[in-house]
């Protein structure tokens, strides 16, 4: 069988409310989650054994740890569940930055997951296998179908939100990582629950139901890394719809409707902060080959 390609889209949480704290140390959550055209791309093709090797942008980020990769627990994880004795060697290309807030790594665990699931012909249904994503990630679920949704529990009980909503999105992070579990023990307000969207209709109607609701997250992370609070200052003095930081930071986001405002958005804020990473990408998962 030849290579098999995956995209890993970049994760994105529209809001985030924190519910409460379990006694094991997870965290209860309501979140909307979307993704978008940007992200990494996983390739596996047949092999003795299970490899990794790693190029792109951000590649040298994770050399230091090669096998305790994510990707990699993936693979075994799915081999010891289908009893597979087969290898694969696993190629991915690394563009979302680590520590990001963009659910880099368990979108590249879901698309391991199902890449491999094609390559080594695994019966295993897509609720076993969010299952078997839960023990890698509580983001790896979602990410396996990569579609706008409603996210809750501790990340296991995921719902499609049916969703029309097409625009802009500018990505920006300060180049620097920020732990998820250090934002997570700093956080101790929570909004409570939040109600689900049944779909949402247009751009303007995703706008409107941020508006309503927040990312909890987002004050212990300015608390932790103040650079965050610069970068939605700079992002909501563009013309944007809306800007926010994405899940536990420190990559912040803001949404347009318009190509050119959001070029032009993404223009000034290079020249404004060169040492930040921007990045200009759409609403909806990505699909291999497109570019944007």
């Amino acid at each position: 069988m030849s290579a098999l390609k995956r995209v890993a889209p970049a994760k994105l949480n529209f809001f985030l409310h924190m519910i409460g704290k379990r006694r094991d140390g997870y965290h209860w959550l309501n979140s909307l989650v979307g993704f978008t055209g940007f992200g990494d791309v996983v390739e596996v093709e047949p092999a003795e054994s299970l490899t990794l090797s790693i190029t792109g942008t951000f590649a040298h980020s994770l050399q230091d740890n090669l096998d305790d990769n994510l990707v990699l627990r993936a693979g075994r994880a799915l081999q010891k569940k289908a009893g597979v004795n087969m290898g694969a060697a696993i190629m991915l290309h690394k563009e979302i930055p680590m520590g990001a807030g963009l659910g880099g790594g368990s979108s590249d665990a879901a698309a391991t997951l199902l890449a491999l699931r094609d390559l080594w012909d695994v019966e295993i249904s897509d609720n076993e296998l969010a299952k078997l994503g839960m023990t890698l990630g509580s983001d790896v679920p979602v990410c396996l179908n990569a579609t706008m949704a409603w996210v809750s529990g501790v990340g296991e009980a995921v719902e499609s939100v049916p969703s029309l909503a097409d625009g802009y999105i500018l990505l920006v992070n300060p180049n620097a990582a920020l732990l998820t579990k250090d934002v997570y023990q700093a956080c101790k307000q929570h909004s409570g629950t939040a109600e689900r969207p049944a779909s949402i209709g247009s751009l303007m109607e995703l706008v409107e139901v941020m508006q309503a609701h927040k990312n909890d997250l987002e004050k212990p992370a300015i608390a932790l890394m103040p650079v965050i609070a610069k970068i939605l200052q700079a992002l909501r003095g563009t013309n944007c719809l809306i800007a926010r930081m994405s899940g536990s930071g420190a990559t912040c986001f803001a949404i347009y409707d318009d190509e050119t405002t959001v070029r032009e958005a993404a223009q000034a804020v290079r020249e404004a902060q060169p040492g930040w990473w921007v990045e200009l990408t759409t609403i909806g998962a990505m699909e291999y080959g497109k570019t944007q």
